[in-house]
């Protein structure tokens, strides 16, 4: 059976394919859902988004577990530093400016 779109004699031809993903695809994919959800999650009132500055899934995926942590640190008193306003952390320029106060514990889900 043919059919034809008005004005154009030529029948409708449809190309429809799937193919599996690689690790490589699939490790993109869950990292851009994770931002997605992480974000939206801080903007409906959670966590804030823990914000990871590259960009490499496969990297990313190849840390340890345990190698892993959120880490709370405080200023220490007359410490100078710059807030970066869009994400709303305080920047040092070294490592004597802050006291560790704790390891957050948390559940991966």
């Amino acid at each position: 059976m043919e059919s034809s779109r008005i004005g154009n004699d030529k029948p409708f031809r449809y190309r429809q394919f799937k193919k599996l993903l690689t690790p490589q695809e699939k490790a993109y994919r869950k990292f851009k859902i994770y931002h997605v959800w992480a974000w939206e999650r801080q903007h409906a009132g959670g966590p804030e988004y823990g914000l990871f500055i590259f960009n490499d899934a496969n990297a990313l995926a190849a840390v340890p577990e345990d190698q892993i942590a959120i880490l709370e640190f405080k200023s220490r008193p007359r410490s100078m530093g710059y807030q970066v306003s869009a994400l709303g952390e305080w920047r040092t320029w070294s490592g004597q400016a802050v006291d560790f106060v704790k390891e957050i514990q948390y559940e991966l889900v």
